[in-house]
C-alpha cells in the first residue's frame, strides 16, 4: 500500500489531475529498487522491475515503506545502502513499520522518529538510542522523516511536498 501512496503523490501525474492543473510533468523520478530483480509482494502485488541497492547512493530522496515483519532483521547490503545514502545526503523516510528498518541501518540513532503506535514498545526496546515519540503522526527532523500509522504516510508525503515545492 505504502509503495502504491508513494507512487501516486511523487510519481507520474494522474491524466485526470493534469488536464485540471496543467501540470502533466512531476518534479520527481520515482525508481523502486531492492535486493532482487523483482518482487512480488505477499498480498499478491507484483511491483514489476526493480533497480538495484546501489540506486540508493545516488537518491535525493529514499522512502522506505512499510514492511511485512518490521521487527525481522534486514540484509547487510540493504542497511548499509541505507546508510549510504543517507552518507550521502538523501533525505531518508519512513513510512509506518519503515522505521524498523531505518532504526536497523542505525541512521535513526540520536534521533527523533514516529512509527506504528502498535509497535512503540517494540521500537523503544530494539533502538533505545532514537527518541520515539509515538503520539505523532509524523516526525521531521532534519533530513530524516518518520510516518506512523499506516495512513499518516499521506500526511508525511503533503509535508514532503510543501517542503519542496512551497503549499500551494
Amino acid at each position: 500500500f505504502e509503495v502504491t501512496v508513494a507512487q501516486q503523490i511523487f510519481g507520474r501525474r494522474m491524466p485526470s489531475l493534469a488536464a485540471v492543473t496543467g501540470d502533466a510533468e512531476s518534479p520527481y523520478q520515482v525508481v523502486l529498487c531492492g535486493e532482487r530483480p523483482r518482487l512480488r509482494l505477499p498480498l499478491g502485488t507484483d511491483l514489476g522491475e526493480l533497480a538495484p541497492l546501489e540506486t540508493l547512493r545516488s537518491a535525493d530522496t529514499v522512502i522506505v515503506p512499510g514492511v511485512e515483519e518490521p521487527l525481522a532483521p534486514r540484509s547487510e547490503a540493504l542497511l548499509a545502502g541505507l546508510r549510504a545514502a543517507h552518507a550521502g545526503g538523501a533525505r531518508i523516510v519512513s513510512f509506518c513499520g519503515g522505521a524498523f528498518v531505518l532504526g536497523f541501518a542505525g541512521v535513526l540513532d540520536g534521533r527523533r522518529a514516529t512509527t506504528h503506535w502498535v509497535l512503540s514498545r517494540e521500537f523503544r526496546e530494539l533502538f533505545p538510542l532514537v527518541r520515539l515519540e509515538a503520539e505523532k503522526l509524523y516526525v521531521d527532523d532534519g533530513e530524516l522523516h518518520t510516518s506512523g500509522g499506516m495512513f499518516s504516510m499521506v500526511d508525511l508525503s503533503l509535508h514532503m511536498l510543501a517542503l519542496d515545492l512551497g503549499h500551494s
